[in-house]
C-alpha cells in the first residue's frame, strides 16, 4: 500500500477529507522550482477545500512552470539592466602611457 492509500484510508476512519500531494521521484533542479511553484499557487485551494483532493504533478507540468518562472525572472533582470544607466570611466592619457609600459 503506498503513502496516498493510507492517507485516504485513515482520513475516511476520521471523518476528514484527505490531501495528498505526489511529487516527482528524483526531480531535476528545474522541477523542483516548477513543483514547488505549483504547490505554492494552488496551496490555499489544496487546504480550503472540504473534498478529498489527491494531485500527482508531472514531470512536463513542472518544467513547463519552471522554464515559464525562469523566463519572467531573465526578461526582467534584463529590463531593469537596460533602465540603469551606464557608468563611463575616463581614463587620462598619462595612465594609459604608464599602462602601455
Amino acid at each position: 500500500m503506498d503513502e496516498r492509500t493510507a492517507v485516504k484510508i485513515v482520513a475516511s476512519q476520521l471523518n476528514a477529507s484527505s490531501k495528498s500531494v505526489k511529487f516527482i521521484q528524483r526531480p531535476t533542479p528545474i522541477q523542483i522550482i516548477g513543483q514547488l511553484s505549483i504547490l505554492n499557487s494552488q496551496l490555499n485551494y489544496i487546504c480550503d477545500n472540504e473534498k478529498n483532493i489527491d494531485v500527482e504533478i508531472s514531470k512536463s507540468h513542472a518544467h513547463k512552470t519552471a522554464n515559464s518562472i525562469l523566463n519572467k525572472r531573465s526578461s526582467r533582470s534584463a529590463h531593469c539592466n537596460a533602465l540603469k544607466p551606464k557608468r563611463r570611466f575616463m581614463l587620462h592619457s598619462n595612465i594609459l602611457s604608464d599602462l602601455e609600459k
